[in-house]
């Protein structure tokens, strides 16, 4: 490699360092100026959230019944309740205290459950939270 590759090769790098250093500070500073919200703070119609949920219950029965069969499979499955979740935490956090709590504890259990390969545990995680969804849809329905 000659003098003018490496003088290239290093501008390169450096160029995406600093590039990457200044995109990294300024989300950080959204972040720290409160700009960006975070998912409790959205609210979502009831008719988001009884779809949300719904979503939630679902995905939530296949971990169950996935994690004694294919831990991976269950993993990856879980995964997928997150981003609905936080779609409609913030009106679930809203509207019930208790029952936001409920399906934050039971989400974790099932987690557990999913990478552990735990199948007992994860269909019970799954049972329960498909009681805290009938339990929220009884009180708000969608």
């Amino acid at each position: 490699m000659n003098r003018r590759s490496v003088g290239s090769a290093v501008a390169v790098v450096l160029v995406l360092t600093v590039g990457g250093v200044s995109c990294s500070s300024g989300s950080d500073k959204t972040k720290a100026s409160g700009s960006s919200s975070a998912p409790e703070d959205h609210r979502a119609s009831a008719a988001e959230v009884s779809a949300g949920l719904g979503t939630i219950n679902s995905l939530a029965g296949q971990v169950g019944l996935a994690a004694s069969a294919d831990a991976k499979a269950a993993k990856d499955l879980n995964a997928g309740i997150e981003p609905a979740w936080q779609a409609v935490e913030g009106t679930v956090r809203a509207n019930d205290k208790d029952l936001y709590i409920r399906f934050e504890d039971d989400f974790a259990a099932l987690a557990k459950a999913a990478a552990a390969g735990d199948g007992p545990k994860g269909q019970q995680a799954s049972a329960d939270i498909a009681d805290a969804v009938k339990a929220y849809l009884a009180k708000f329905p969608g």
